[in-house]
């Protein structure tokens, strides 16, 4: 999952260096592709993970004591939880990358209807 979120950070930052130069065509084609692609196999990733721990977590609950079953209920209620943080940031690169792939076709549209 690491390996995702730092990828995305990398694609990112070189977004960011690019701004002040003026973000070409092919680098907002190029970033917004792989960022989106990117995001999308790391929400995949993510998910399938939560569904292999749900499943782990119901096998241990069923082998478990039942004095032990106290352990899976445990919740901090004052901080938000990490699945939410992660949704968070996964919804927010892909609002990036849509937009950089977006005003990648729109680019290339205007080009193909002036001429």
């Amino acid at each position: 999952m690491s390996v995702f979120i730092a990828a995305e950070l990398v694609l990112f930052a070189a977004y960011a260096q690019a701004l002040p130069d003026k973000v070409t065509l092919s680098l907002a084609g190029t970033l917004g592709v792989f960022g989106f692609t990117i995001t999308a196999v790391s929400w995949y990733v993510l998910e399938r993970s939560n569904g292999y721990l749900e499943a782990y977590y119901g096998l241990a609950k069923a082998r478990c004591s039942p004095q032990d079953l106290a352990i899976f209920s445990v919740k901090i209620e004052r901080i938000p939880g990490t699945g939410r943080a992660l949704a968070i940031l996964h919804f927010a690169f892909l609002f990036l990358w849509s937009l950089l792939v977006l005003y990648y076709f729109l680019i290339l549209w205007i080009l193909a209807t002036k001429g």
